[in-house]
């Protein structure tokens, strides 16, 4: 019996979005440079196109950092924490038993679940409130005393 958990960014734009975004972006940029090469100021050109690139960059950024998913499995006698965008890239494995779950206090910080000197992080992209939320129903599901676990799959999106 297996309890899956993920966590991902909440992320509103689209692909589809996406290629229009940098398309309206760059008919923008491309009018600008127009207008400066006709008026004569030509190393004006190169920094609008340099302003393209710097746009294109940051968006394709956050789109990539959008699709990290953060996976927690708990199993009968394991939890596993998985990190990875596509598939997992990170996979880490604890004694569900003798694991428990840390929520500090503070914006960024995500869980922990350690079980000896192993440690995994959890939930970075989670608020405050969710993160709590989440602390609670892991606190449940392993330590001592933890009842088994049923088949279930639950998705967790932050904005």
């Amino acid at each position: 019996m297996v309890t899956r958990i993920v966590v991902r960014r909440n992320q509103s734009l689209s692909p589809a979005g996406l290629v229009r975004f940098l398309a309206a972006g760059l008919m923008l940029h491309l009018a600008v440079a127009a207008f400066a090469g006709v008026a004569g100021w030509w190393p004006v050109v190169a920094f609008v196109g340099a302003a393209f690139v710097v746009l294109a960059a940051s968006v394709l950024g956050v789109m990539a950092a959008g699709a990290e998913r953060e996976v927690i499995t708990v199993a009968t006698d394991t939890v596993t924490v998985e990190y990875g965008r596509r598939r997992p890239e990170v996979s880490v494995r604890l004694n569900r038993h003798w694991a428990r779950v840390e929520c500090p206090e503070g914006p960024g910080s995500g869980l922990f679940l350690r079980s000896g000197p192993a440690r995994a992080e959890f939930g970075r992209a989670l608020t405050q409130v969710e993160r709590a939320a989440l602390a609670r129903r892991l606190s449940a599901l392993v330590g001592p005393g933890a009842p088994a676990t049923g088949t279930r799959d639950r998705a967790v999106a932050s904005a």
